[in-house]
């Protein structure tokens, strides 16, 4: 099982993480501080200036530290040769993730890799094959960029009725009706949709696939 969900060797070099990241990644540590100190006004002027010159980590980069680290596959390989294979024989399909936890962006993000030619393990690259569902070459665009294609459940009893669909954000907001309507009102959230009955969620989520 451990062997099905290793890396290709040719794409686990072709990473070729630090060492301290992979220690890090083993011993379930933080791989980096999301937030720098702040600098007190007695700092040493080239603390200051090395500081700055820093090599700051891309969120590429630190997505393919974090989910690929310790040399495992994050999305195991088979969702992926299931899609190949459904593609291969002319299916009709459509891929929906859904999730009860907060790693919707991880999942979004090495999904969209693989459609765009660029996952290590589907990249063309060192023996692996090279897979693209992004628009090109008369394929399906299967990647998820639109905000639209994004949504969360909120359920308010165990009612029909009491069920909601935002469209447009996977981010949770607090369980409470009021403060979900307070929260859509903000100027910064217009381009959120709240769908309140059953059918205008279910044609919601039809209309994206």
């Amino acid at each position: 099982m451990f062997k099905c969900m290793t890396l290709p060797k040719g794409a686990s070099e072709e990473l070729n993480f630090p060492m301290e990241i992979k220690e890090k990644i083993l011993n379930g540590l933080p791989l980096w501080d999301e937030e720098k100190k702040k600098n007190t006004e007695d700092d040493d002027e080239e603390e200051q200036e090395a500081q700055k010159g820093e090599k700051k980590l891309t969120q590429d980069q630190k997505y393919l530290m974090e989910m690929f680290g310790e040399g495992r596959y994050h999305i195991i390989p088979s969702f992926f040769r299931t899609i190949i294979f459904l593609k291969k024989q002319k299916r009709e399909f459509a891929v929906v993730f859904r999730t009860f936890g907060d790693d919707l962006n991880k999942v979004t993000w090495e999904f969209n890799k693989f459609c765009e030619g660029n996952h290590p393990c589907f990249s063309g690259r060192n023996g692996t094959p090279l897979i693209k569902f992004d628009g090109s070459k008369g394929t399906k665009d299967m990647r998820i960029k639109a905000d639209n294609q994004k949504a969360t459940f909120y359920r308010f009893s165990s009612e029909i009725e009491d069920t909601k669909l935002v469209q447009g954000s996977n981010v949770r907001q607090p369980n409470n009706f009021d403060q979900l309507q307070d929260f859509l009102l903000k100027d910064e959230n217009e381009h959120l949709t709240l769908h309140q009955d059953h059918l205008s969620q279910y044609l919601a989520i039809l209309n994206t696939l």
